[in-house]
């Protein structure tokens, strides 16, 4: 917790139970990732169908390749999504049924 940055760490404190923050990345290093969607929303909301199971990368290891992606996102002032399917959002989503 000492190396992450407070912001993302104190997501801990109020996030729901069912949901991962910290996940691992393709090069296996650390990375936090949040869902797009508000919770409980319908999937088939027009409003939210287009990002509904998504994820955004809030934090990745340094130096890492997510973590050069992420550097880009943050300096173009965008959101790094991961797809539904991404292997870091399955790993969020896990525990939801």
């Amino acid at each position: 917790m000492h190396h992450y940055p407070t912001p993302v760490t104190d997501i801990e404190l109020f996030k729901h139970d069912d949901f991962i923050l910290w996940v691992k990345d393709a090069e296996n290093a650390v990375a936090a990732v949040l869902p797009i969607h508000p919770r409980g929303v319908d999937p088939q909301d027009p409003e939210y169908k287009k990002n509904y199971g998504k994820t955004t990368v809030t934090y990745a290891t340094p130096g890492t390749r997510l973590g050069k992606l992420l550097d880009k996102a943050n300096k173009d002032k965008r959101p790094l999504v991961a797809g539904a399917n991404n292997p870091m959002t399955t790993q969020a989503f896990k525990e939801q049924s």
